[in-house]
């Protein structure tokens, strides 16, 4: 999960390894526990909209941890 996150958020637009993010929501669909992860990565890297959407899109608020919920309220 990471590593495709770090091709979304490290890579520009332009680079052959970029991948948007979600493109990357899209590998993940199916495992909520990775999303979360994922929801908890953006939070910690200063995305909370994305993260927002992510976890509202896939139903995963019971998944994520207590303190990342509350940044997403």
């Amino acid at each position: 999960m990471r590593f495709f996150l770090g091709r979304y958020l490290y890579k520009k637009k332009n680079h052959a390894d970029f991948m948007t993010l979600d493109r990357v929501e899209d590998l993940l669909s199916g495992f909520k526990q990775m999303l979360s992860y994922l929801v908890e990565d953006l939070i910690h890297k200063g995305k909370p909209m994305e993260a927002k959407g992510i976890s509202i899109r896939n139903n995963i608020e019971t998944y994520v941890r207590p303190d990342v919920q509350l940044k997403l309220n």
